[in-house]
C-alpha cells in the first residue's frame, strides 16, 4: 500500500453469492473510476476459502476485507475471529442481511457493516471510511537514544509508555521493551496527535489498543492500565473521538 498521488491497496471479497461477489466488483471498479485508489481484487467464495491461506504466515495480506456473514461452510463471524489471529490491522467490513451483527463485530474490530440489498452511496462512504482509517495508520517514526543505541520506534507499534522512577518504559507490539532515560512531558510532546493520551503520570497509551475501559482502568492490548480519575473523562472523549475519526 503507498499512499501519495496514487493508492494501490488490496482487497478481498468474500461472498458465497456469486451475484453479490459481482456486484461488489463493480462498486469497488466505480468507485475506482472516480478516486485517486487503484484495486487489487481477490474473490473468495467461502471464509474457509480464506483462512485456509492465512496458515503460516503473519498477515491477511489485504487492507480491506469485504466479509459476507452468512455463509454455508464458514460463516462471516469466525472467518474474522481466524483473521485477527493473523492480522490487527487489516480492515474489515462485514456485508449482511441482519444488522444485529453491529454489535457483533465490535467483537473483531469490523470497521462497519453494509446491510443487504447493496446500495452504492452506502457502500462507498464505508469504503471511503476504510481508507481513512488506513491513511491514519501510515507509520510515523521517532528515534530514541537508550543504553548507548538509537531506536527507530513505528508509533503505530507503540502500545503504552509507563514510568519507571527516572526512566520511561516504551511497550512495542512484536518487540522488546525498550527502556531510556527521559521524562514523561518530554516524550509527551515527541508524540502529540489523536493516536495518544495520557491516561494518569504514569502512563501514555496508543489508543488503537484500548480494547475497553473497566472502572478507573483501560484495557490496553490485553493489559491493565489505570486511569486518574481526573482524566477519566477527557481520556472517554479521546477515545470516542479516536473510534468515531479512525475506525469509522
Amino acid at each position: 500500500m503507498r499512499f501519495g498521488e496514487v493508492s494501490v491497496l488490496s482487497i478481498a471479497v468474500v461472498d458465497d453469492d456469486k451475484k453479490y461477489r459481482e456486484l461488489l466488483l463493480d462498486y469497488l471498479k466505480k468507485y475506482e473510476s472516480n478516486s485517486e485508489n487503484r484495486f487489487l481484487i481477490t474473490e473468495y467464495k467461502d471464509g474457509s476459502d480464506l483462512t485456509t491461506e492465512l496458515s503460516g504466515k503473519t498477515s491477511s495480506g489485504f487492507d480491506i476485507i469485504l466479509l459476507d456473514v452468512e455463509m454455508k461452510f464458514m460463516d462471516g463471524m469466525e472467518t474474522a475471529r481466524i483473521i485477527r489471529q493473523y492480522d490487527r490491522n487489516v480492515v474489515i467490513i462485514f456485508i449482511t442481511n441482519a444488522p444485529q451483527y453491529a454489535i457483533s463485530g465490535y467483537e473483531v474490530d469490523a470497521l462497519d457493516y453494509v446491510l443487504k440489498p447493496v446500495n452504492y452511496f452506502p457502500f462507498s462512504q464505508t469504503i471511503e471510511r476504510a481508507i481513512g482509517r488506513l491513511k491514519e495508520r501510515e507509520h510515523k517514526y521517532i528515534l530514541l537514544s537508550g543504553n548507548g543505541y538509537a531506536h527507530k520506534i513505528d508509533l503505530y507499534n507503540l502500545i503504552y509508555i509507563e514510568v519507571a522512577g527516572r526512566e520511561l518504559v516504551f511497550h512495542i507490539k512484536g518487540s522488546n521493551d525498550l527502556t531510556i532515560n527521559c521524562s514523561m512531558k518530554k516524550i509527551e510532546s515527541r508524540i502529540q496527535g489523536k493516536m495518544f493520551f495520557r491516561c494518569s503520570q504514569g502512563f501514555i497509551v496508543n489508543l488503537e489498543y484500548v480494547d475497553e475501559i473497566d472502572g478507573m482502568d483501560a484495557i490496553v492490548d490485553g493489559r491493565k492500565i489505570p486511569v486518574s480519575k481526573g482524566q477519566k473523562r477527557a481520556f472517554v472523549d479521546a477515545l470516542n473521538n479516536y473510534m468515531s475519526e479512525v475506525r469509522g
